[in-house]
């Protein structure tokens, strides 16, 4: 296979076609992107006081004479004078109503966006293939089409789930017959010595077979996904021939994934330096005003506001550009491995339709 042609080929299309962008933005807002932590410390001068978020000084509506009595009560639990809870019922209810609410908001955004990527990706791969078939495409009917396969791309990401699931059983299952061991009473040494005997082997023995295993599932479920669309496969079936097409392919396609590492590693350093710079140029107000003990005002807000909007949307666009890209010449290869044509030199410079 010529990988130059292909990152050519795969270029070509996704700039043509800039519709994907979006359909990678999608998928990306679902899990498939990049990610990264940055922790930044000041030291704050002593007279740092920050502006109240509520002019009472009383968030959530908890009077402050209850979130004093609720620290007390912290203060006495950690130094082991136990915890009345019924002295602060409010204070708990409305964390506890908080939290719940919190995390219902957050697990059905999660599903909602979870299907979003499994459409997107569908909807790229059926968009690639028509592209270098010299069909025309847009957006609303690539997305069509990828709303046809998600509940297969979900069915298959659950097969794949089941032996790391069945590992966690058997080791959450030992480690809650150890720790009902140790609250019966103090432990022998002989005891403990057992325990670990067997939970540290089996630990490795799971890492030496899921880690291999996970290296394979993220090289079948790409082909799986594709045979799915491309070619009408079910799950099962999907999977079956990712595994069929993996072992035909197994050189060519652990080169194209060193080769897809390599571009990831190369577009993380162009993207971290386009965020850092718009970064320092739009948060370097609250910075300064933080370091020198100056309260917010408006400018500092707003300003800080349209960076932080800025750093978002560069994000997600590079993102949505790589997540495209991606699955664009992956489409490119699984087309070339198993004769479904590819790398054509049809008319690159056809526009989409919406």
């Amino acid at each position: 296979m010529d990988y130059t042609k292909l990152l050519k080929r795969g270029w070509e299309i996704v700039w043509n076609f800039k519709f994907l962008f979006l359909l990678g933005i999608l998928s990306a807002c679902g899990g498939n992107s990049l990610s990264g932590n940055a922790n930044v410390n000041f030291s704050l001068p002593s007279n740092f006081s920050p502006p109240s978020s509520s002019p009472s000084g009383a968030p959530l509506g908890i009077p402050q004479e209850e979130l004093d009595a609720f620290g007390r009560e912290l203060e006495g639990f950690f130094e082991g004078g136990g915890f009345d809870t019924g002295a602060v019922p409010e204070v708990l209810a409305t964390i506890f109503a908080a939290t719940v609410a919190f995390m219902c908001v957050f697990f059905i955004l999660f599903l909602i966006f979870f299907v979003i990527r499994q459409m997107a990706e569908a909807g790229m791969i059926k968009a690639a293939y028509d592209i270098e078939n010299g069909l025309k495409v847009g957006f609303k009917s690539a997305f069509q089409d990828g709303r046809q396969h998600w509940l297969t791309f979900i069915g298959q990401i659950l097969i794949l789930a089941i032996p790391g699931f069945l590992f966690s059983l058997i080791i959450g299952g030992f480690a809650i017959s150890i720790f009902s061991g140790l609250a019966a009473g103090p432990p022998s040494d002989a005891t403990i010595r057992n325990a670990f005997g067997v939970f540290i082997p089996l630990m490795i023995i799971g890492a030496c077979i899921l880690i291999p295993y996970q290296i394979v599932v993220t090289l079948i479920r790409p082909i799986a996904q594709r045979g799915t669309v491309l070619q009408g496969m079910g799950a099962w079936e999907g999977l079956k021939h990712g595994w069929q097409v993996l072992r035909q392919n197994v050189a060519e396609m652990l080169l194209l994934s060193v080769l897809y590492v390599a571009l990831a590693f190369v577009a993380g350093i162009v993207i971290g330096i386009a965020l850092v710079g718009v970064a320092v140029v739009t948060l370097a107000p609250i910075v300064i005003s933080l370091i020198n003990g100056i309260e917010f005002g408006a400018f500092q807000i707003i300003f800080g506001s349209i960076g932080f909007l800025l750093i978002m949307l560069i994000s997600a666009v590079l993102n949505g550009v790589g997540v495209s890209y991606r699955s664009v010449t992956f489409t490119l290869a699984y087309m070339h491995f198993t004769g479904m044509s590819g790398f054509t030199n049809l008319d690159s410079t056809a526009k989409g339709t919406a």
